[in-house]
């Protein structure tokens, strides 16, 4: 990788790097702004926000910065994008953005920037010298050869590599598979029975600012690119006009909320939202969001069934304000199932189940096979895959989808999955599950967590890892032989006695 150009010295001091992966706590907009915004149907749309609302331009530098320099090259460059957009005057933020290009060997963007960076200011010293390492660089790659050739101030949009591996369809079904349907992968077809009739429908924009803007929300500024980006924490309101702002939709800025059990009903319910039946449904074994009365009676007693949910991201309401904002590629923590279901816009995902298989490069990561990490979390960007980083990727067996308005999408522990949006302002609702496939790990993933790996769970939370005891003895009692599986005509979500959380 080219190691000539430089960065810029900030404007203000730049955090310690142990500080910028760390989530930032704010609150910025005034009460009066919400108006501007509030009525506003689309997420997608640019929104006015107050000028208190906006996060600094040297902010959003610094932290791209920071990335930079640990080589998280990928999820600076939304950052810097952000940047640029506050202060498109800035000679030597168009100058950062082109040494990110050029560390990432995409040659006619960084020559791009550099252009733009010298129209700017003529004299920038840092732009100028690396230029001229460009330009030195061009004499040993072919691609930078070309495009300082081609002079170009606008070049063209790059087209995404070609997949290598194998890459399926996933399955579809009008109503839950039938057998041990907890082991596979599918998707839910639209079941408008979900929702409110369009007439009852309100949007969702009006649910969230009318009921939740105070709501603690994880805003990710330059999007979920990385593992080590950290969200900056703020009012739910500040949040979603950050990401309607111009800054926002250019840097395809994403935001998660997740909320305490009671306001999580409340949400669904005022958007006329009923989780599929297999998540739904009553009874004692149930694959849903925490089985067993047991379970649930001893975190209410204890007070902390909403901690729990909350550290643990049981539900979450995941909003992207631009095409192409997304999720990087990971496999969730205590060894879930989960469900996720579109309500605005289109998502596109890509799936790979776990495997014992070293599709990595960490020999740390051979240490546990539940964790098996495609490269590590980020490893590989799936719907643009560069193999050289990960030359064994090319063997992986994975699926793919888009994920509609109405459709469910159901995936077993330790799958691994990568998301991007398809379209301005999507919206998704997702639940976490237990099941009779995943009951000794997620027990075993939290009592780790509670015996001190603290991945999820605080440390020094007793009163919380006392409280979840029954809920491990009953997670770990809900898997079954799978003998007892067999010769069951009906499906096992009709047979399957199911826990209420309703």
């Amino acid at each position: 990788m080219p190691g000539g150009p430089i960065y810029g010295v900030p404007d203000i001091p730049s955090p310690l790097l142990s500080e910028i992966l760390a989530p930032t706590v704010a609150s910025c907009c005034a009460e009066d702004s919400l108006q501007s915004y509030a009525s506003s149907e689309s997420v997608g749309t640019v929104l006015t926000c107050s000028a208190s609302s906006r996060i600094q331009a040297n902010e959003l530098r610094n932290r791209a910065v920071n990335l930079a320099q640990q080589l998280h090259l990928r999820a600076a460059l939304p950052l810097l994008k952000a940047a640029v957009a506050l202060a498109p005057a800035s000679a030597k933020w168009y100058s950062d953005l082109g040494v990110t290009w050029m560390r990432l060997e995409e040659w006619p963007q960084a020559w791009a920037m550099f252009k733009r960076a010298l129209i700017l200011d003529p004299s920038d010293g840092i732009a100028l010298r690396n230029r001229e390492e460009f330009i030195g660089f061009a004499h040993r790659y072919p691609g930078a050869r070309a495009a300082e050739k081609a002079d170009l101030l606008d070049p063209p949009q790059r087209v995404p590599r070609r997949q290598e591996h194998r890459v399926m369809p996933l399955a579809r079904h009008s109503s839950a598979p039938y057998g041990s349907w907890w082991n596979q992968a599918f998707v839910l077809e639209k079941n408008l029975s979900y929702f409110k009739s369009a007439t009852e429908a309100v949007s969702v924009s009006e649910v969230l600012l009318g009921n939740f803007s105070t709501a603690r929300a994880d805003y990710y500024p330059g999007g979920l690119l990385h593992a080590n980006v950290k969200p900056i924490v703020l009012p739910f309101s500040d949040a979603w006009c950050q990401l309607n702002a111009p800054e926002g939709v250019v840097a395809q800025a994403y935001l998660q909320l997740s909320l305490p059990h009671a306001r999580w009903l409340t949400f669904l319910k005022a958007i006329g939202f009923r989780p599929p039946r297999f998540v739904s449904a009553s009874g004692a074994n149930a694959p849903s969001a925490l089985p067993g009365g047991e379970c649930v009676a001893s975190l209410t007693e204890a007070g902390m069934r909403d901690e729990f949910e909350l550290v643990a991201r049981w539900h979450m309401i995941d909003v992207a304000g631009a095409a192409g904002a997304g999720m990087f590629l990971h496999a969730d923590t205590l060894g879930t199932s989960s469900w996720h279901t579109q309500v605005r816009g289109r998502k596109r995902w890509h799936l790979c189940p776990g495997t014992k298989k070293p599709y990595h490069t960490n020999a740390e990561h051979l240490k546990n096979p539940q964790t098996q990490s495609y490269c590590g979390a980020a490893g590989i960007d799936t719907f643009d895959p560069d193999y050289r980083a990960c030359p064994s990727f090319r063997e992986a067996n994975c699926f793919e989808t888009i994920l509609h308005p109405g459709e469910t999408l159901y995936f077993p522990s330790n799958w691994w999955h990568q998301t991007v949006a398809l379209d301005a302002g999507t919206v998704s609702v997702s639940g976490t599950l237990v099941t009779q496939g995943n009951g000794e790990i997620v027990a075993n993933e939290i009592q780790d967590d509670c015996n001190g790996a603290n991945r999820v769970i605080p440390a020094a939370s007793t009163r919380l890892c006392a409280a979840l005891r029954p809920c491990i003895q009953h997670w770990r009692r809900l898997e079954k032989p799978m003998t007892q599986q067999r010769g069951r005509r009906k499906s096992s979500v009709q047979n399957t006695t199911q826990t209420s959380l309703h």
